[in-house]
C-alpha cells in the first residue's frame, strides 16, 4: 500500500473519489452544492495539484486506487499548527481492512509536528474512527467542540514527533 501524490494525470481520479466522499457527507451536512452535471462542488480542489501548502494523495493498493487524503499546511490551517488532515476517504468496498490506519501510520512517519483534525459532530462513524485510531496508537490529543463554517464540529489536536 502506498500514497501517490496527485498529479494532473491522476486528478480525475481524485475528483471521482471526492464525488463519492461528498455524497456520503451529504448525510451530515445538506448544504453541499452540485453543478449542472450533477457533480458536487469542492471549491479549490485543483489547488491541491499546484499549491505547495496543499497536498493530495491517492491511496493505492493491490493495483487499484482505494481513496484519498488531503493534507494542508501554512495559512490553510489554524494558527499554531503544522498540518491538518483536511479530508480523508477510503471507498466503501475497502473499509474495515485497516487501510485507513496503515495510511495514517505512513502519513505520521513522514509528517511530524502539531496536527489539527476535525469531524462534523453528526458524523459519528468518523468520530469513532479517529478516537479508536488515536487511542490505539496511544496518541494523546485534546478534543474540543467548535463551530467551523457554520457547522458543529469536534476537533482533535495532537503532536506527532
Amino acid at each position: 500500500m502506498k500514497l501517490v501524490q496527485v498529479q494532473l494525470s491522476t486528478y480525475a481520479i481524485l475528483e471521482q473519489f471526492m464525488h463519492y466522499y461528498q455524497d456520503e457527507l451529504y448525510d451530515y451536512v445538506n448544504s453541499l452544492e452540485m453543478d449542472e452535471y450533477g457533480n458536487y462542488i469542492y471549491e479549490g480542489l485543483e489547488e491541491y495539484v499546484m499549491n505547495p501548502d496543499l497536498r493530495a494523495f491517492l491511496i493505492y493498493d493491490e493495483d487499484r486506487y482505494k481513496g484519498f487524503v488531503l493534507i494542508n499546511k501554512g495559512h490553510y490551517i489554524p494558527k499554531g499548527y503544522d498540518y491538518s488532515i483536511q479530508e480523508f476517504y477510503v471507498a466503501k468496498p475497502y473499509r474495515h481492512q485497516r487501510i485507513a490506519s496503515r495510511i495514517l501510520k505512513a502519513i505520521f512517519e513522514h509528517y511530524k509536528g502539531k496536527f489539527f483534525i476535525m469531524q462534523l459532530e453528526k458524523n459519528v462513524p468518523a468520530i469513532r474512527f479517529w478516537h479508536r485510531y488515536l487511542d490505539s496508537e496511544e496518541i494523546s490529543y485534546v478534543e474540543k467542540r467548535q463551530i467551523i463554517d457554520g457547522e458543529s464540529c469536534l476537533t482533535q489536536t495532537f503532536l506527532i514527533i
